[in-house]
């Protein structure tokens, strides 16, 4: 995105064919990254709070 100038066609990224996932689907990782964490933390609180 910095090297073509914030076009996303183009011959970088025609030449590119191994991005990760993430890297396409940057919503999709975005999500996971937050919602895994608070459902973690939840989870623990819950737990903490029911052996108390």
């Amino acid at each position: 995105m910095i090297l073509s100038g914030g076009e996303q066609r183009g011959a970088i990224f025609e030449k590119v064919t191994n991005l990760p996932d993430n890297v396409t689907k940057i919503r999709y990782a975005f999500t996971t990254s937050t919602v895994i964490p608070f459902s973690v933390m939840f989870l623990t609180v819950t737990m903490g709070a029911l052996s108390a």
